[in-house]
């Protein structure tokens, strides 16, 4: 008996790779006696930093035969958005490009799943903007193949019933990250001594990353801004987090603008979950644009300014009634400086009513959790009695893997026969032969004028 669990994993993306660990702990408690399999880009990351067994989206015959003997596939996290789309052909990816999580992927693994009997849910499912036609038609068909959508705002239900799902099929939660319980902060205070951070240091945490329409000079404004910051407030130490490999060179160029370098901190890449958690939660507020540093903080308590990059950091923000707090793709220095003066204003207020409502989202959370123990309950996993007449027992990187095996058996046959040419004309430079004509062709030949007398 198994259980799969797709997304985006293996990606070195902390936020994906702390919902696969949480989705991990859940499941065990929900279905102890199921294995659980999951589907990632690369199955190898996931091993060595989750130590479970993974399998790659490209290997479609061995994700049918986990299908035949599994209770449910669990799609976690925001996957439903237009951004991957535009890395394929749409539609027509369904039958040639469909070996990755975007939409066409994920259509494609619910077609097999229909076809296996094994039910689908995308659980905590974020989605946005759907406003490609195909990625509309796409989540349709899913719908369609009977997928089931606990969505984790009312934002993406209304997306996923504007693309013409049926309300049976979809509802609102929270996101898993609200199933988190409080970490050591032992952690983070042998994290921080190392850093030479006084005891009553205020660290805020920064999780920011580079997207389409922010100013050109956003680092220098978001320097320029946490500057004033701890001229005017000296206790403030702003740790910098990247919760993507992609976010450091944005981290590094804010820090090299920093006239005050000395009230910052790297945190890097973030790679021990436990720490990072003890990290964040210890914190006095955080800035990010990276929606789950805001809600990791916000479900220890910890006040958060948010950047609306896409839709959904502004859907959490409504969720937890701080829509006062997140900030334009275009913000500049005076909007930052404004949003923390708002946050330090009102800081106990504030965390007061973050913790009713992170009490409130834990519930709600609990409930989707019941829902979706229901769904795996009633699976009946039955021995597949199917014969296929053809099966593509290859992966494409098994397909790369024996062309680059085969180019490299090619250049080897070449370089032997170029070395046993060499060798052969060797042999002839050395024979007596050719020494002797290469003797006569130095012999300068008689000119005509001399034959003539």
């Amino acid at each position: 008996m198994k259980l799969i669990v797709a997304g985006y994993f293996g990606m070195d993306n902390f936020g994906d790779e702390l919902i696969l660990d949480i989705m991990h702990e859940r499941l065990r408690r929900l279905c102890p006696k199921a294995h659980i399999v999951v589907l990632s880009e690369k199955p190898q990351a996931v091993f060595m930093r989750h130590g479970l067994y993974a399998i790659s989206w490209s290997d479609k015959l061995r994700i049918q035969k986990e299908l035949e003997q599994s209770l449910g596939v669990i799609v976690c996290a925001g996957l439903l958005f237009d951004t991957g789309i535009y890395g394929t052909m749409g539609i027509p990816s369904l039958t040639c490009d469909s070996d990755a999580p975007h939409l066409p992927g994920l259509a494609s693994l619910c077609l097999q799943a229909n076809l296996s009997n094994t039910p689908v849910v995308f659980f905590g499912a974020g989605a946005g903007p759907l406003a490609n036609p195909d990625s509309k038609k796409l989540v349709n068909l899913m719908g369609t193949l009977g997928a089931r959508f606990i969505c984790r705002d009312e934002d993406s239900e209304r997306l996923v019933l504007a693309a013409g799902v049926s309300p049976e099929q979809a509802s609102t939660s929270v996101d898993v990250a609200f199933s988190l319980k409080q970490p050591d902060l032992a952690m983070a205070e042998a994290w921080r001594r190392k850093q030479g951070l006084a005891p009553e240091a205020d660290v805020v945490c920064v999780a920011l990353r580079e997207w389409q329409g922010m100013s050109a000079d956003f680092d220098k404004s978001v320097a320029r801004a946490l500057d004033a910051l701890a001229a005017h407030y000296p206790r403030l130490c702003f740790v910098f987090v990247s919760f993507d490999p992609q976010d450091e060179l944005l981290h590094s160029r804010i820090r090299g603008a920093l006239h005050q370098e000395t009230v910052a901190r790297s945190y890097g890449v973030v790679h021990d979950t436990s720490e990072t958690l003890s990290l964040i939660s210890s914190a006095y507020c955080v800035f990010a644009s990276r929606l789950h540093c805001s809600i990791i903080a916000n479900v220890f308590g910890v006040p958060s300014i948010g950047i609306d990059y896409l839709p959904k950091v502004g859907s959490f923000y409504q969720l937890t009634r701080q829509s006062d707090l997140v900030l334009n793709i275009d913000v500049n220095e005076e909007n930052i400086l404004n949003a923390f003066e708002l946050l330090f204003s009102s800081y106990d207020e504030r965390k007061y009513a973050i913790g009713e409502l992170v009490a409130e989202a834990r519930k709600r959370y609990l409930e989707a959790e019941a829902t979706l123990a229901s769904i795996l309950d009633h699976t009946v996993v039955t021995p597949h009695e199917g014969t296929a007449l053809f099966y593509r027992t290859r992966s494409e990187k098994e397909d790369i893997r024996q062309t680059k095996n085969a180019l490299q058996a090619a250049l080897s046959e070449a370089e032997s026969l170029l070395a046993q040419k060499q060798h052969e004309l060797e042999s002839i430079q050395n024979s007596r032969c050719f020494k002797l004509a290469q003797a006569l062709s130095r012999l300068r030949r008689p000119s005509a004028g001399k034959e003539g007398r």
